[in-house]
């Protein structure tokens, strides 16, 4: 799983594809070199989980504006940013010396409280990722004229219309939206915590929850589950034992449980989208037409971030609905994990976002 996001992460950072976002944002690959441009001087990054893409891109944005970088390792994960530090310090030392990073060892709490302390003090720009609690406490602790980008809590869904895939084509579906789900263990903004399916011919919602769950499970043989919280654990499973106790009170809902908690999949009637506990744990729900997923989707509103669909055209007709209501992504079934590096999380500029 490490290396498949290493080469996804790392395949987006050609020369050609920053090329291209200097272009569509600033207008001139040169750009940078304008004193007039308000590039800040240093902009501090701070990384959240142990998903490593956000801040290498945010990092990388940084430095195409001739912005040094402090970035902030997360505390679940010390290994990859630094080994990226320190293979683009190896590259092009001017560069890579541009690249300051804090937080990546088991230093003592204050240790780390006195270097992040330090580089609040002396950057111009702040791009921030983690819970809006986390977000909210960044923002208050910045100097006044400081530039602070924070991207908080998200939920991704994928949406399916069952009546245009016939066996073939449910089953890559299905494939594809495991990999999606398995990807980070469902830890990030972008892993799809409910599907919602068109129901009528073609594939039912209850079949496609069946053959996720065998994808889920095939899936298992090439990235085993990785150690999880004990609390999670106990969510899981609590989360199962719900919807054990709800589909022998309704026979409509269907549980399709990995062994070990390798998986969890739930087929549930309610089109309602509900949170999950994660850990490759998804909720299948029914809906009648496309547009019906929009009233499902209230309870997200304002937090959505990656629509997966397939096949790819099925939520074309509600996009911009989804996109009124905070989704910024759009793609795919298997590319939910796989944003292209001039994605605007949030519908925010790459670049110009943190441009004075």
């Amino acid at each position: 799983m490490v290396a498949m996001a290493i080469d996804w992460t790392f395949s987006e950072l050609t020369a050609d594809a920053m090329r291209r976002l200097l272009l569509s944002e600033l207008g001139h690959e040169d750009v940078a070199d304008d004193p007039s441009l308000g590039s800040p001087g240093r902009t501090l990054v701070i990384s959240a989980g142990a998903i490593f893409q956000p801040a290498v891109n945010a990092s990388m944005f940084s430095l195409l504006v001739k912005s040094a970088v402090t970035l902030k390792c997360s505390s679940h994960e010390r290994t990859l940013l630094p080994f990226w530090a320190n293979a683009l310090r190896a590259a092009n030392v001017e560069i890579g010396n541009e690249v300051r990073v804090i937080g990546d060892s088991n230093a003592p709490t204050r240790e780390h409280d006195d270097a992040l302390d330090h580089a609040l003090s002396e950057s111009d720009a702040v791009i921030a990722f983690g819970s809006d609690e986390t977000l909210a406490a960044f923002q208050r602790r910045i100097r006044d004229g400081v530039t602070f980008v924070g991207h908080g809590h998200k939920a991704s869904v994928a949406l399916v219309d069952g009546r245009q895939l016939q066996d073939t084509e449910a089953r890559a579906a299905a494939q594809a939206l495991a990999l999606d789900v398995a990807m980070y263990e469902q830890s990030g903004c972008m892993s799809p915590q409910n599907v919602f399916i068109c129901s009528g011919s073609g594939t039912t919602p209850e079949n496609f929850a069946c053959l996720l769950a065998e994808e889920l499970g095939e899936l298992t043989k090439t990235f085993p589950v990785g150690n999880r919280p004990v609390e999670q654990d106990g969510a899981i499973e609590s989360f199962r034992s719900e919807f054990e106790f709800q589909s022998s009170q309704d026979k409509r809902t269907r549980c399709f449980f990995g062994g070990r908690l390798n998986h969890t999949v739930v087929f549930d009637p309610k089109p309602l989208f509900r949170p999950t506990p994660l850990g490759r744990t998804i909720l299948v729900k029914p809906i009648n037409e496309i547009g019906d997923v929009i009233e499902a989707l209230q309870p997200v509103r304002g937090h959505l971030q990656a629509v997966g669909s397939a096949p790819g055209s099925a939520c074309r007709s509600v996009e911009s609905s989804l996109r009124a209501m905070g989704a910024s992504y759009f793609c795919n079934l298997g590319r939910m994990q796989r944003p292209p590096l001039a994605w605007q999380n949030a519908n925010l500029p790459c670049i110009r976002s943190l441009l004075r």
